[in-house]
Formats: C-alpha cells, sequence, structure tokens
C-alpha cells in the first residue's frame, strides 16, 4: 500500500515458491509441493487483486512446474501440482468465459476481468477492450 501511494503501476518479479526449505525440515515431498500451490494461490490472488498492481512476472520458476527425468535415455516429465495450479488459476478462475443469448431487451449482463473480449454473433462478431481500472458498465452495441 506504500508503495501504491506513489501512483505508478508496480510489477511483481522476483518472487519464488519453493519446496527445498519445507523438504528439509522433514515435510514430505508431496505434502510440500501441496503447501507451495497453495501459498501460490493465496499470493497471487491477493497481490493481482491489488489495484496498484499492473503486471506480474515470473522468473526462475520452470524447475518448480516440471520434473524432468534424470535418466538421459527417457526424455520424459512430470508436470507437478504448481504448473497445475497455475494453469488453474490462468485459464480456468481468471479467464471469463460466456455463452449467453440476450435478455428481452437484447441485453447481455456479465462480470468479468479486464483485458480484451471477442463478441461472436450469428453473423459476425466484434471485439473490444476492457481498461484496468475501468470500473461500472461496460456498453459495446453489436447490430445484427
Amino acid at each position: 500500500d506504500d508503495l501504491a501511494r506513489a501512483g505508478v503501476p508496480l510489477h511483481l518479479t522476483e518472487f519464488h515458491v519453493k519446496v527445498d526449505e519445507l523438504t528439509r525440515l522433514g515435510v514430505p515431498e508431496d505434502e510440500a509441493r501441496a503447501i507451495q500451490a497453495d501459498y501460490l494461490e493465496g499470493f497471487l490472488t491477493t497481490i493481482l487483486g491489488h489495484e496498484a498492481i499492473d503486471a506480474c512476472f515470473f522468473w526462475s520458476m520452470f524447475g518448480q512446474l516440471v520434473r524432468f527425468s534424470k535418466d538421459p535415455r527417457d526424455s520424459g516429465h512430470e508436470l507437478l501440482p504448481l504448473f497445475h495450479r497455475l494453469r488453474g488459476l490462468l485459464h480456468d478462475r481468471w479467464m471469463t468465459r460466456l455463452d449467453a443469448g440476450t435478455d428481452d431487451q437484447g441485453v447481455v449482463r456479465f462480470t468479468g476481468f479486464f483485458g480484451d473480449y471477442s463478441v461472436r454473433t450469428g453473423v459476425g462478431g466484434q471485439r473490444f477492450t476492457v481498461a484496468k481500472g475501468q470500473d461500472g458498465v461496460q456498453q459495446l452495441v453489436c447490430t445484427v
């Protein structure tokens, strides 16, 4: 909140969610990975819900998302719980998808996240953007 008072967009970088400390303390790896995924979800939900946060960058997390086989003859890999949690947040929970018809007045009402939207109708489509910080009712008129 102190940094937000400066009035500039904040970018979150250089954060890591590692399980090493938990496993060193004796927490089983599968439990530590579940704690890691819970922490990431709570942390991202909190910071991305803050109006001053403009972007979030993941650096050096690849090894926390995927485990590759140590056998040089095996090119297999395993997607770890953190991958599945992050993918679920980004592609399911935080992505607005709507398949709806209009009401009697030809209006569709929905709550969504800021970003780019595509509206497809029976005979065409239009695109529009809801900018961050743009509160209230957004109106798009589609003529069919």
